[in-house]
């Protein structure tokens, strides 16, 4: 309705059909994100609404407060994405560790000369630089196609990556520990993911919530490595002022690991 009134006020002047295919196209990713029934079309639909907006911001780009606006909400926007990408992509290598269960791979490990604490490293390693290696092609892209600036402070960019890695590594490692199935894995993968990035601020900056919601939204081991990710894009933090914020979600990330080794079986 208001958006109506607006494109009106700007007939001639900006692209008005460009504005109406974007936000036509934005309800379609809308849909699609309801929608979804495999994680792949669910992400593409999310990044594609993400991106689509961007541009509805930027519409009336002669202004320089709204090239600024679009910028920080593309930045925002990407990290909370960011954050899902790497969530998802650990649904492949809990799977694995499950199936391998199931098949007896597992329990053919044991009787060989490899300890079973050196088994579990070895899949949260597996885990670790899977996850490393979709946030270096993720923060590239973001860095160098879209503009948004991670490298203000490299080594606490550095170090804010292996957090990310580590937590979201006793993730997947807790899931496969406690649950037997392909299927289970992936609807609590979906779920464990919405939750904690709604709650974290992936969605939508936890500064614009009040006090109170957002000290409720660091419950979620999101929120803390989103705060430090968006202060060293926005505010250039160093390695002193995210390490706080890092620290917290190291103590998520140990109780996670500590119950997924607990709960670990082989059979």
């Amino acid at each position: 309705v208001y958006g109506g009134v607006a494109l009106r006020s700007r007939w001639g002047r900006y692209p008005i059909g460009f504005a109406w295919f974007c936000f036509n196209l934005l309800t379609a990713c809308l849909f699609l994100v309801l929608l979804a029934r495999n994680g792949l079309l669910f992400l593409a639909a999310w990044e594609g609404m993400a991106l689509v907006s961007f541009f509805l911001v930027v519409f009336d780009g002669g202004r320089k407060t709204v090239r600024e606006a679009g910028w920080l909400y593309l930045a925002a926007s990407h990290l909370g994405t960011l954050f899902l990408l790497v969530l998802f992509g650990l649904m492949g290598a809990a799977i694995t560790l499950v199936l391998d269960r199931k098949s007896g791979v597992l329990q053919r490990l044991l009787t060989t000369r490899v300890r079973p604490w050196e088994v579990v490293a070895g899949k949260a390693g597996a885990m670790v630089a899977l996850t490393l290696i979709q946030q270096v092609v993720l923060i590239g892209l973001g860095q160098f196609a879209f503009g948004v600036d991670y490298l203000r402070s490299p080594g606490a960019l550095v170090l804010t990556m292996l957090t990310i890695s580590i937590l979201s590594a006793s993730i997947g490692l807790l899931l496969a520990s406690i649950l037997h199935s392909e299927a289970a894995v992936i609807s609590a993968t979906v779920i464990l993911a919405m939750v904690l990035a709604a709650l974290g601020g992936a969605w939508f900056p936890l500064e614009i919530t009040g006090p109170t919601s957002s000290a409720i939204g660091h419950i979620s081991p999101a929120a803390w490595v989103l705060d430090a990710l968006r202060g060293i894009i926005m505010r250039g933090w160093g390695i002193w002022q995210v390490l706080p914020r890092l620290g917290a979600a190291w103590g998520y990330a140990a109780v996670f690991f500590g119950v997924a080794v607990w709960r670990f079986r082989f059979d």
